[in-house]
């Protein structure tokens, strides 16, 4: 992720063409349906594990049009991993390219880079639905809005596990050994490096330890993995929206939030200044984030804001809160105060890596 964005900033900032002028955006709603509607097609490339894939994106599409009276065209293609599409994208404004998707999706780590690259259109969200849209839902002046809420945590075989762990360090007894896998890119543990947390060290050296419990690496929402006791559990999981989706059609697996790692994290859309579609885009954000938008996203993919009235995500922090665990809140603003957490990532990689 490190070097395929950050480095593609340094190279290219200094050596591309420079782009025409940002896309026009209309500032009210009923203006930016008209524009859509010339615009007449919305070009949309995500990682089928962040909003599913061509059936979710069929979906979403007939709902978005019906919602607004339109009859714009969706293209989905499925797409590589946020941190590398994100590259791609920035790699397109600097050649003066068009964007080879009007949407960008992506959490805070992904976005930081892209935002300093200043590869996004501030967009005026609050004026085009005041009533749908949370004051803290649009984050980096404009450029960012949120979608879903995801829980980091745990996910374990149930009939393996019958007490999961309180606390992530707990996995470095003995009786772990062997039993639980992790990921190769170090999920949900990055946060853990900042300073106000447990610090580069602290982090450095559980990393390290726990890589000696885990007999083999895993992607999130593996989760068939874990519910045929491959492994007893994966530590930690991106988000527990997969978790949930096995849960409901009978697997033996669960869900645990770790206390000394609770985290909300953030996943945003973006609207990239050389999207071909910017109004569309701009309407397509709006139905994810409306009641409407997010029952169906909660259908397809288990995923939704903990802001949004009625938020089964929020019962889940609710519930999860009354027991004494308290959320850390994974913002963009947070994470770009905290340039340690990206110094430290790398060597949670490689530790991972090395057994």
């Amino acid at each position: 992720m490190k070097l395929s964005v950050l480095c593609a900033l340094a190279f290219l900032a200094g050596a591309a063409p420079a782009v025409g002028q940002s896309p026009k955006l209309a500032n009210n709603l009923q203006d930016m349906i008209a524009a859509a509607g010339k615009e007449g097609t919305l070009d949309l490339v995500w990682s089928s594990s962040l909003l599913g894939g061509a059936s979710a994106a069929q979906q979403y599409a007939a709902a978005f049009n019906k919602k607004f009276g339109t009859h714009i065209e969706v293209k989905f293609s499925p797409g590589i991993e946020a941190a590398r599409f994100g590259n791609q994208l920035f790699t397109e404004l600097k050649a003066g390219q068009p964007a080879s998707s009007d949407l960008y999706v992506g959490a805070a780590a992904q976005l930081i880079p892209l935002l300093q690259g200043d590869l996004f259109v501030p967009v005026p969200w609050k004026s085009l639905e005041p009533a749908e849209i949370a004051d803290q839902g649009v984050e980096a002046d404009g450029k960012a809005l949120r979608i879903e809420t995801a829980l980091s945590g745990v996910t374990y075989n149930t009939n393996q596990v019958k007490n999961p762990p309180h606390l992530l360090t707990d996995f470095l007894q003995p009786q772990w050994k062997g039993k639980i896998a992790t990921t190769p890119y170090a999920a949900s543990y990055d946060i853990l490096a900042a300073n106000d947390l447990w610090g580069p060290k602290k982090t450095l050296d559980f990393i390290g330890r726990l890589s000696g419990q885990a007999s083999g690496l895993i992607r999130c929402g593996d989760v068939e993995r874990i519910a045929t006791g491959e492994f007893a559990a994966v530590v930690m999981e991106c988000t527990d929206n997969a978790t949930r989706v096995w849960q409901e059609r009978g697997a033996p697996v669960g869900y645990a939030i770790a206390a000394d790692a609770a985290q909300k994290r953030y996943y945003y859309v973006s609207i990239p200044k050389n999207a071909q579609h910017p109004n569309a885009a701009a309407l397509f954000s709006l139905y994810l984030v409306s009641r409407a938008g997010q029952d169906l996203m909660w259908n397809v993919v288990r995923g939704e804001l903990d802001s949004v009235p009625g938020s089964k995500v929020a019962k889940i922090i609710a519930d999860n809160e009354s027991k004494g665990i308290k959320f850390h809140d994974v913002t963009i603003a947070w994470w770009a105060g905290h340039p340690e957490i990206d110094a430290t990532k790398t060597d949670m990689i490689k530790l991972l890596r090395s057994h």
